[in-house]
Parts: C-alpha cells; structure tokens; sequence
C-alpha cells in the first residue's frame, strides 16, 4: 500500500494530498503503467504474483486473543471496503484459521 500512496504522490507532482490510495480506475490504471515501466520484477516478486493480478499484505501482531483479533479483521475488511474498492482481498494466515476454529469449538460447545 505504501508503494501505491508513493506512486500515486510522485506522478501527481509529489503533492502531498495525492499520497493515499487510488480512488479511482482510471488513478489505478496510471499507477499500474508507471509500476510496469519503472518497477522491477526482482523488487515486487515477494508482493505480487508474476502476472500481478493478486498481491500480498503482510503484517505481525501479538497474541491478542480470538475477541480482539475478530474485532480488528473487521475494521480491517470495513476499512478496505470503504476505500479500496478497486480490488479484492481476503485476511489468511495461520493465526486466522486458528481463531475461526476456535470460534466453531466455542459454537458447537454451546
């Protein structure tokens, strides 16, 4: 995402209200070109899939427990679907699928 902000900024004369996330196809669309020509494979090739058409954001948090986590994945998604809504995304990773099988546990325990 900071690659994008910083793209969005640098082809928008470095204005600094331009260092956000695309809200637009077509401001999408200039980052993708300027990130096709200027950015190299070597340099995106842990971030996105060689046809580009999915990417990765990775993050660390501390055990914060099934409650706390469940409440930040959901700002998380209302987050990015308020304002990113020029792409798809979907929260994995093991600390996700352990606090959904946990939620079940508690559930059929009940």
């Amino acid at each position: 995402m900071t690659i994008m902000k910083e793209i969005n900024r640098s082809i928008n004369g470095g204005k600094q209200e331009y260092y956000r996330v695309p809200n637009s196809i077509r401001e999408m669309k200039n980052i993708k070109k300027y990130f096709d020509k200027n950015i190299d494979e070597t340099a995106t090739s842990t971030l996105l899939t060689k046809d580009r058409k999915k990417g990765r954001i990775s993050s660390k948090i501390h055990d914060l427990g099934q409650k706390k986590v469940t409440e930040l994945n959901q700002n998380l998604r209302e987050f990015l679907n308020k304002n990113i809504n020029l792409v798809d995304f979907r929260i994995t990773g093991a600390p996700d699928m352990m606090d959904k099988t946990s939620a079940y546990i508690s559930r059929s325990n009940t």
